[in-house]
């Protein structure tokens, strides 16, 4: 759970179009539950366009065990919905905005240092 909640803010936050989209999602009436979805089905959509670029670039490889990685993103969608559901909006949008400052100063951070 810890992992997926990682994985979904740092991907999220260090992505291009991941914070204004964050941004501009939170400071609308929109519930955690539907603000989540709205992730998803964008990384959804980006996901074959990130996949083609790396094949291009002759850097795409299948990690081994890559199905049972998707089965546990799925399971952790599955049940993560059901926690997105009872969120106080109020609540939701201080906490995306703090997890987003994290991985914004962890990332530029690690760029910094490395």
């Amino acid at each position: 759970m810890v992992a997926g909640v990682a994985s979904g803010t740092l991907a999220t936050a260090t992505t291009l179009g991941g914070p204004p989209t964050v941004f501009y999602l939170s400071h609308r009436p929109y519930l955690p539950g539907a603000v989540r979805d709205t992730l998803v089905v964008l990384n959804m959509v980006r996901l074959p366009l990130s996949v083609l670029a790396l094949v291009v670039g002759g850097v795409f490889v299948v990690v081994p065990g890559i199905g049972w990685l998707a089965l546990c993103a799925l399971g952790g969608y599955v049940v993560g919905q059901s926690v997105f559901h009872r969120l106080d909006a109020a609540r939701y949008e201080a906490l995306v905005l703090a997890l987003l400052v994290s991985a914004a100063v962890t990332a530029g951070l690690a760029a910094v240092l490395t």
